[in-house]
């Protein structure tokens, strides 16, 4: 049963990794800079139109469309033309590439690689690592939901 339980989380878990690969090649190749909204593009990501945005790269304003969005406060907020926010990006052959910067992939592979691990400490019977994975899990989700909780509240009033 307790081998069933780890082949069942180990795919998210592989997931969890992969993100948690991609912020950090992200975060070791590329360089952080404050960007202005200019328009919004027509391709999408987690439901919000992706950002077209300007920023001084080698002291020349560049303009670029962002990729993806990697912050929650940006996919709670209601992002408007001219608004300013941190976008990483990195300088290839093929030209600049940009995400909206933030934490989200860290954190969400993190969740993703916790049941896995919760699994192996359930397997060899530690059950302090158990607890704590579990208590992890608790104050993760509070912390969400109150974050959520405060951005409704914001957009309401």
């Amino acid at each position: 049963m307790m081998e069933m339980f780890m082949l069942i989380a180990l795919l998210p878990a592989l997931s969890g990794v992969w993100l948690v690969i991609d912020y950090l090649l992200w975060e070791a190749k590329g360089k952080v800079a404050t960007a202005q909204i200019e328009s919004f593009g027509e391709s999408k990501d987690k439901g919000r139109p992706l950002p077209v945005v300007t920023f001084e790269h080698e002291k020349k304003n560049v303009s670029i469309q962002a990729e993806r969005i990697d912050q929650l406060m940006y996919l709670l907020s209601d992002p408007k033309v001219g608004d300013v926010t941190d976008i990483i990006y990195v300088a290839e052959d093929t030209g600049l590439r940009a995400r909206v910067y933030g934490y989200m992939n860290l954190v969400a592979g993190g969740m993703l690689i916790v049941p896995f691990v919760t699994a192996l400490a359930m397997w060899m019977g530690k059950s302090l690592a158990v607890t704590q994975s579990v208590f992890f899990f608790l104050f993760a989700g509070i912390m969400a939901g109150a974050l959520i909780f405060i951005k409704l509240i914001q957009r309401v009033y």
